[in-house]
């Protein structure tokens, strides 16, 4: 998992031609990292869990920056850069296709790892760990039960 972080990470540092180049290697590291990311949420101890949420927020972090270079250099706000990325007139037929391909992918595996988490049984997510309870939230007003006035 780490290898394939690392390879993601190190994409971003790439010139233009380079990128160009390493476009699919770095899609299929991508779902790869992914499809592990999911194994270690559904199967991992939680030390593991922990250790891969981390590594998912330093590549979101990276990502952000990125994007937010991208956005610097060409003078397009976030939604217009979002509007462009979306369009498949500014890609070749294969950057599109690799594009559309994994990001099929990752919203398959995503949309498993929040199934498996809905599906575990009600005092269990994963191997066994605890779920924990979430209080409704009380309406804006109203006194707790046994609440005792003043």
């Amino acid at each position: 998992m780490e290898d394939e972080l690392d390879r993601i990470i190190s994409y971003f540092s790439l010139s233009p031609e380079e990128k160009e180049k390493k476009l699919e290697t770095v899609f299929s590291d991508s779902v790869e990292y992914f499809a592990r990311f999911r194994h270690i949420m559904e199967n991992g101890t939680p030390e593991e869990k922990k250790k891969a949420a981390e590594k998912v927020m330093l590549l979101k972090q990276t990502i952000e920056q990125e994007t937010q270079k991208v956005a610097e250099k060409t003078g397009m706000n976030m939604d217009q850069l979002t509007e462009y990325a979306n369009n498949p007139e500014n890609y070749s037929e294969k950057q599109w296709e690799l594009i559309q391909k994994a990001k099929s992918q990752l919203a398959k595996d995503a949309a498993e790892v929040r199934l498996s988490r809905e599906s575990g049984d009600s005092n269990t997510s994963g191997r066994g760990s605890p779920k924990v309870k979430k209080k409704s939230p009380r309406k804006k007003g109203t006194k707790p039960k046994g609440w005792i006035s003043s």
